[in-house]
């Protein structure tokens, strides 16, 4: 009898350690799946802000042009001259003076402003996510509940990002992934 007792305590404490060492694998490949991410995350951002937007620079310039007016020999010289709006139209070869064409020239770079912005707005529309779905449950408590298959819930986890990824897990098998 206590022989039996003494097996079975080896063998609880043999369950316990492979427990805990698998434990501790999972949570290094998840420190590294979670690494990986945020470094590819971190890729990403940088390229996304290295990447500009030549409507940016028109932007600025329409920006300065109708606060400051356009300069007849400046960059935006070109674009005025060609435009039916504004160096073709008869409006603007019918003015006399010098401060009467500066003055057409500044509002046409502010409505050319307005243009660009009109076109640029968009409306998002958001939608409310029900987040209280599953459970989280830490990492060792996940590997006691599933098992091997703990691995593919860490990794989808990781994946998915923060808040979970970092000491909890998004949730078990029962989460509606």
């Amino acid at each position: 009898m206590a022989m039996r007792c003494q097996q079975e305590e080896t063998q609880d404490e043999t369950m316990k350690y492979a427990e805990e060492e698998l434990a501790t694998q999972v949570q290094g490949e998840v420190i590294a799946i979670i690494r990986q991410e945020e470094a590819q995350r971190a890729k990403d951002e940088a390229a996304k802000q290295q990447t500009e937007d030549p409507e940016d620079e028109l932007r600025a310039k329409l920006q300065h042009a109708s606060e400051k007016g356009v300069d007849p020999r400046g960059s935006l010289a070109g674009r005025f001259a060609r435009d039916d709006a504004g160096g073709n139209n008869d409006e603007y070869k019918k003015l006399v003076g010098r401060k009467e064409k500066a003055e057409f020239r500044r509002r046409w770079a502010a409505s050319r402003l307005k243009e660009l912005t009109e076109v640029r707005e968009r409306e998002d529309e958001w939608k409310q996510v029900d987040t209280t779905k599953g459970e989280m449950v830490s990492i060792k408590e996940l590997i006691k509940r599933e098992g091997a298959d703990a691995k593919k819930y860490i990794e989808k986890c990781a994946a998915l990002g923060p808040p979970g990824s970092s000491t909890t897990l998004c949730g078990s098998a029962t989460n509606a992934w």
